[in-house]
């Protein structure tokens, strides 16, 4: 409904509820009525604008670099763990990194994936059709996101 469409209709009911009203107040009312109304609609709309937009814009310009670090943290954390499993059973074999810093860096570039907010929007379940970005990769990104960013679907 525009503008002038409230107004008639506003000036129909006002005529409708109050008809000894004269017909010069009848339209003055309705349109400061609709100013009320349509200011507030124009400043709610607005609003809404600007929530929506937010979440994106924090990430958009946000980099990489915070994830990879903390991918490379979860995996030295993993492989720390698998080692002290490894001498407690008395093997002399030794954990290995999983690489998940650099399989997620190369899986980036190969989609052209710079920032966090292009991740989000290129989405888990894409992500996980690169080469070399697996259940472990994945899972990992996931905690990753959470950590950092309090991120837990994407």
């Amino acid at each position: 409904m525009t503008k002038e469409e409230f107004i008639q209709q506003a000036t129909l009911t006002i005529l409708a509820t109050k008809p000894n009203l004269p017909y010069q107040n009848m339209v003055v009312d309705a349109c400061s009525l609709s100013e009320l109304v349509y200011g507030k609609l124009d400043e709610i709309k607005e609003n809404m604008c600007k929530a929506q937009d937010a979440p994106a814009n924090i990430y958009e310009k946000e980099g990489l670099g915070k994830i990879l670090l903390e991918l490379d943290r979860i995996d030295v954390e993993r492989r720390d763990k698998e080692k002290a499993e490894y001498l407690k059973k008395g093997w002399r074999w030794s954990a290995q990194k999983a690489g998940l810093m650099v399989k997620v860096d190369g899986a980036c570039k190969v989609n052209k994936i710079s920032t966090i907010g292009e991740l989000l929007g290129f989405g888990r379940l894409n992500f996980g059709r690169t080469l070399n970005v697996g259940k472990v990769v994945l899972g990992a990104l996931d905690e990753a996101l959470l950590n950092l960013y309090g991120i837990n679907a994407w």
